[in-house]
């Protein structure tokens, strides 16, 4: 077989998964360094590197508070809370 009878039968094959009638059959698929699963018509992050959690303390983070809620005040690379003295990375 041949390179380029190999690159048609690729570009044939995604052709017809894009354009074909019928959704592919993905169970799971990792997007972003977060596993995604299947459940019916809908997809849930079944595991990851960023909880909600995660998300919410890294939010806070960028609006210049720490996890209790007190402000940040940043030197250098190094960001310290003005109530509760826990320090973080910049």
């Amino acid at each position: 077989m041949t390179l380029q009878s190999l690159k048609e039968r690729a570009r044939a094959s995604v052709h017809e998964t894009l354009m074909g009638e019928s959704d592919p059959e993905v169970e799971r698929t990792l997007v972003s360094g977060a596993v995604v699963a299947r459940d019916g018509d809908h997809f849930r992050i079944q595991s990851g590197e960023e909880s909600e959690d995660d998300l919410a303390r890294a939010a806070r983070r960028e609006e210049g508070l720490c996890d209790c809620g007190g402000p940040l005040s940043t030197r250098g690379d190094r960001a310290r809370c003005r109530s509760c003295f826990r320090e973080f990375g910049v």
